[in-house]
């Protein structure tokens, strides 16, 4: 019996039309409505597209060109800016087709959804976690991809976002004289991203919390590691641990000194 689909895809214009129907009745293999797929797809048609290559994907099982209709309906979502739809479109692919091709597009593609969808910096960044995890796995696996460079980027940018996050929420238990919070916050979070501009100063602002609570080794242990960078807080290390006495005693080094030393 001959298969009868009808494809309907809503096109709203500021004129107010009605949807834009897509008839594929007429289309019983695979081949053919893959063809519509593709053109859809190459006319910027994004929306349409997607439902499309779903359609394909959905339609005929056990076929050369399943796991291709899944990318691509992925592919796609994320150029139509939908990318929660992205996400979990690429999400089964990955699982589903683990060994295929298209794998390292597919993580690539995820990972930058990940990051498209994140957002404002003063909002929660989970999604931004999640890119830089998705980036970092993209690079584990495929170390020879021609996007690697354009990864690494990429993992450097999340993370500086990351880190700025964190650095700022530290300093905001600076200012309630949690120091010990905005300590273990720091430290913990230049270990978290390593790769990022802002590594020197979360390691400074780490050394500075130190001596707000009297720990002195610790302090000089990370004035130490923020002076091994070429940046203005790997300079203002190097002028605390000049300023720190040899002992473990803080008796000469009062950290009221601090924020004198930050001025200047």
């Amino acid at each position: 019996m001959k298969k009868t689909f009808i494809f309907v895809v809503a096109v709203i214009t500021a004129s107010g039309c009605s949807p834009k129907r897509i008839n594929l009745d007429r289309y019983t293999d695979e081949e053919a409505a893959l063809s519509v797929a593709r053109e859809l797809f190459e006319s910027n048609d994004y929306g349409e597209a997607a439902e499309a290559f779903n359609y394909v994907y959905l339609s005929f099982d056990f076929t050369r060109y399943k796991s291709y209709a899944l990318f691509m309906s992925g592919l796609s979502y994320y150029m139509d800016g939908k990318y929660d739809d992205a996400i979990e479109t690429f999400k089964v692919f990955y699982n589903k087709y683990p060994s295929d091709t298209l794998i390292s597009s597919t993580v690539y593609y995820w990972a930058s959804s990940y990051e498209k969808s994140s957002p404002s910096f003063e909002r929660d960044l989970l999604k931004l976690k999640y890119a830089l995890e998705t980036y970092s796995l993209f690079l584990a696996r495929f170390p020879s991809d021609e996007r690697t460079q354009e990864a690494v980027e990429r993992v450097r940018h999340c993370e500086n976002i990351l880190l700025r996050k964190l650095i700022y929420e530290a300093e905001v238990y600076k200012k309630m004289n949690r120091h010990e919070s905005a300590f273990a916050v720091l430290v913990t979070a230049a270990g978290m991203y390593p790769n990022s501009d802002y590594i020197s100063q979360a390691l400074y602002e780490a050394a500075l919390s130190a001596l707000k609570t009297g720990n002195l080794s610790s302090a000089r242990r990370y004035f130490l590691d923020a002076s091994e960078y070429q940046t203005e807080y790997a300079e203002k290390a190097r002028e605390m641990l000049s300023r720190l006495p040899i002992t473990e005693s803080t008796d000469s080094f009062s950290p009221d000194t601090i924020e004198e030393s930050r001025e200047e």
